[in-house]
């Protein structure tokens, strides 16, 4: 798939009711969302004001798309409580609005908190008010959201071949690494980057110098990918690779 309106498909989400027929504005798109999404809380809520309540912590979440899971956050910005953050969250994951990615910790130095994800781009941007293309296009959260977007489609990939993305696919849990996923397969582990301009950081490439297999185990260092807005296949070092987001 080649992404010619990349923020156009963030915005818009992965529902396929949106891409039958003609193209919808971005009004029509934030109706669509908005009757999905008083459909969904009809469903689990019986009184207004937890249905006002459930809609504030939705957006809580969706705002911290593609970060550390923090439940205490969570509960702040939601004005809610533990108990009601963990319950609320089960019903996410259950439900398939949101899931969780584990963090590669082969260090096994100590214990660290998932990544949340949004599991449609689109409801994300509903969620938190992002009402036009351009306006999530400009908004401080579009690195999180065009993340958010390329993981979804690194898991659908997995999904759509039967297989099981949770022991497969890790967050890498440096703090401000350029890496943002690693890859375990068959004892190889492949560290990605997702950069959303065509232009790379210079200290980049050094990154992926950081990622190796574990000491006193099989697993060895793979091909390093960088998924980025290139418009062809770079090699930029012999084990480091630039690929468009159309490779997805």
């Amino acid at each position: 798939m080649f992404y010619n309106d990349l923020w156009g498909h963030i915005f818009k989400g992965s529902y396929p009711a949106l891409y039958q027929g003609k193209n919808l504005d971005d009004g029509k798109v934030q109706e669509y969302y908005s009757e999905y999404f008083a459909h969904y809380v009809e469903g689990y809520f019986k009184y207004h004001q937890d249905c006002i309540k459930f809609a504030k912590f939705v957006a809580a979440v969706a705002l911290c798309t593609n970060c550390k899971l923090n439940l205490s956050k969570l509960s702040r910005e939601a004005e809610i409580s533990l108990a009601k953050v963990k319950k609320w969250l089960s019903l996410l994951l259950h439900t398939g609005l949101i899931y969780l990615v584990k963090p590669y910790d082969y260090q096994k130095q100590k214990r660290l908190s998932c990544k949340i994800y949004f599991r449609d781009t689109g409801l994300a941007c509903y969620a938190t008010q992002h009402i036009t293309c351009e306006t999530t296009k400009l908004s401080v959260y579009a690195t999180n959201l065009f993340k958010t977007f390329v993981v979804n489609e690194m898991i659908k990939s997995y999904l759509n071949a039967g297989d099981s993305f949770e022991d497969t696919l890790f967050y890498y849990p440096v703090e401000d690494s350029f890496i943002d996923v690693v890859l375990q397969k068959d004892n190889t582990v492949y560290p990605v980057a997702i950069h959303k301009n065509k232009l790379l950081p210079k200290d980049l490439i050094t990154e992926f110098n950081h990622i190796k297999g574990e000491k006193n185990s099989k697993l060895k260092r793979g091909l390093g990918v960088v998924l980025c807005l290139t418009e062809q296949k770079t090699y930029l070092k012999d084990n480091i690779v630039a690929l468009p987001i159309s490779y997805l």
